[in-house]
């Protein structure tokens, strides 16, 4: 470990690393990277573990996504607050995910919230203006109305 006696290299190296972070925030690769591993999370569905094949031709295991993934909490607290509300907006959920702390810090919420959702169409379902509700749910309990053009 290097010894610390320039007190100004701690700040420094926080600013490169603020500004590194930034520049890959906004590099397109990383942007797609984001988006696809959004996609993988909402279509894989429940944590499983995988095995593949090791070198002595033996089976090992992979290391176990989390019990607790961000989709799967997202999930969660979209499905009670839906069953409390019937019906609510998407950017009505995406508000209630940020005030939760489950959403914000993706460079595009509402894309990433609009692959989620898309995802999640086995149990939640939309009006076509934004408007998402269960569709375990009594249909009585929600307002459908047609679109206006």
């Amino acid at each position: 470990m290097l010894p610390m006696t320039d007190s100004s290299i701690v700040p420094a190296l926080e600013r490169e690393l603020t500004n590194l972070e930034q520049e890959l925030r906004e590099d397109p690769r990383h942007q797609k990277i984001q988006h696809i591993r959004a996609l993988l999370d909402a279509y894989k569905g429940p944590t499983r573990r995988v095995h593949r094949a090791n070198a002595n031709g033996g089976v090992a295991p992979t290391r176990e996504r989390r019990a607790t993934s961000k989709v799967a909490v997202a999930r969660d607290a979209v499905t009670s607050f839906l069953r409390e509300q019937s019906k609510a907006h998407r950017s009505t959920i995406l508000e209630m995910l940020i005030a939760k702390g489950i959403m914000g810090s993706e460079k595009d919420p509402m894309g990433s919230l609009a692959a989620y959702l898309s995802g999640w169409r086995d149990t939640m379902s939309h009006d076509g203006q934004g408007n998402w509700f269960l569709t375990e749910a009594d249909p009585s309990e929600t307002e459908l109305r047609p679109a206006t053009s």
